[in-house]
């Protein structure tokens, strides 16, 4: 098997884009960079080598962020981690690697399609405000300075914002504005699939939730013509005013009958 050395990005067309393209004799295909303001770096690896290839890349600053295979299987080693790990078609993940590190990663078959969405240091404390139990499990792995994956699906919705990604129908500035918005709506599902929505496994609110959200009820209640602020209910009984407010949609609201407010109090 050879092994090929990445080799540094270099600047497309368009403003805050780069490219890595394989060598035509080595095969087909690279790597594609995209920058947006928000913080957020849109990477898509795309490789087609003619015979089974170990490509080998050195990162020098620290990378957080979610994966996505959509074509192929290659096997990773990583110098922050005891044994080489491998990934297939269909899988995503959250990534979080110190800085400093070097990886081998050897493609088991004829190409290899997959996507990172890597989000900038200055970005996680923008993006977790006011929802940090929602980014808790990457904000605290992040903090730690530890190296984490965590595995899960592409679901039919991510599918569906890859495949807008990797076909996306406008060029220069119009492109980037495109790609930035369905790399923010990629973020949403895989945080959402990461951390979903204050519930247990099985789709229920936790117990310890409940109890807060019916304590929030019967304050509602009994103060319908002056309600609370929401910020100080949500603190008042021990929840962040966007759990509160994900806890009562619709489709996770607990039903109260005043009845029982009135036997609790």
């Amino acid at each position: 098997m050879q092994t090929i050395v990445l080799g540094d990005p270099q600047p497309a067309s368009t403003p805050d884009t780069f490219k890595i393209d394989l060598p035509p004799a080595i095969g087909r295909g690279g790597i594609d960079i995209r920058s947006f303001a928000s913080g957020l770096r849109l990477i898509v690896v795309d490789l087609q080598p003619h015979q089974p290839t170990a490509f080998f890349s050195a990162q020098r600053e620290r990378s957080v962020g979610f994966g996505f295979c959509l074509n192929g299987r290659f096997d990773c080693r990583v110098t922050c981690c005891r044994t080489p790990f491998t990934v297939e078609a269909g899988e995503s993940g959250f990534l979080c690697f110190p800085e400093s590190i070097e990886r081998v990663e050897k493609i088991r078959t004829p190409s290899i399609l997959r996507v990172y969405l890597i989000i900038d240091d200055d970005f996680l404390p923008i993006l977790s405000k006011g929802e940090e139990d929602l980014f808790s499990p990457v904000l605290n792995r992040v903090e730690q300075k530890h190296h984490t994956r965590v595995i899960d699906t592409i679901t039919p919705l991510m599918q569906a914002v890859l495949h807008q990604i990797l076909h996306c129908p406008y060029s220069g500035m119009t492109g980037q504005l495109f790609l930035e918005s369905k790399a923010m709506e990629l973020l949403a599902h895989k945080i959402e699939q990461l951390h979903p929505n204050g519930r247990s496994s099985n789709g229920a609110l936790k117990s310890s939730d409940q109890e807060c959200v019916h304590h929030a009820a019967e304050v509602l209640v009994n103060n319908l013509e002056n309600p609370p602020d929401m910020n100080l209910l949500a603190r008042s009984v021990g929840l962040s005013r966007s759990k509160l407010h994900r806890c009562f949609l619709p489709s996770s609201f607990i039903y109260i009958d005043q009845s029982d407010i009135g036997r609790r109090s």
